[in-house]
């Protein structure tokens, strides 16, 4: 889960695809916010990690598994 933006994200993501914060595990956050969650993904995987090549939803803008900046796909 992400402290900053609040969205959740698949087991062995580390970064946040969205803002590049460490993750943290869901029960920590849950504690810690009072449960609140925010998930606002297009659907459209159309960005891509230019480190390891996982694709990303369009509103990404960093890779979750080396907080690599991503780029759109063309």
């Amino acid at each position: 889960m992400c402290p900053r933006c609040r969205r959740s994200f698949d087991p062995g993501v580390r970064f946040c695809p969205h803002d590049a914060t460490e993750l943290v595990p869901l029960v920590l956050y849950e504690i810690a916010s009072g449960g609140r969650r925010d998930v606002a993904p297009t659907g459209v995987l159309a960005k891509i990690c230019p480190q390891c090549r996982k694709r990303y939803d369009l509103a990404a803008t960093f890779c979750g598994r080396d907080a690599a900046e991503l780029t759109t796909l063309n």
